[in-house]
């Protein structure tokens, strides 16, 4: 599609019709304008934290200090969100039980016979 405009929002090419006046400059169609602020805050934090992520959805390093703003965020939702992605690190993942095999209690050996 050619022309229009792209909201970051909700992540669309939308026509210059779908934007009101200063819709143009913030890059906010109108249904999205919509929404209200809290929503808006979350959609940009939950957009700001998924881009301090890599491909295997892990903080390095090198963003830890930027990611730790978002784990004392005023807004629940957001400290929700940040602490859910803290929990993707390799150090935090739960460890199988038993012989390391995950579910292997699952299915039982039959008596031959």
């Amino acid at each position: 599609m050619s022309g229009g405009h792209w909201c970051w929002c909700c992540g669309r090419t939308r026509p210059n019709e779908r934007f009101p006046g200063r819709g143009h400059a913030r890059h906010l169609c109108k249904e999205c304008s919509r929404l209200g602020r809290d929503e808006l805050i979350f959609r940009q934090a939950v957009s700001d934290i998924d881009r301090l992520c890599d491909w295997d959805g892990i903080v390095r390093r090198k963003h830890r200090k930027a990611f730790e703003r978002f784990l004392a965020h005023p807004s629940e939702r957001v400290k929700q969100y940040a602490e859910e992605v803290a929990a993707r690190r390799p150090g935090s993942l739960a460890q199988p039980d038993g012989d390391g095999i995950e579910g292997s209690d699952d299915f039982e050996e039959e008596p031959a016979g």
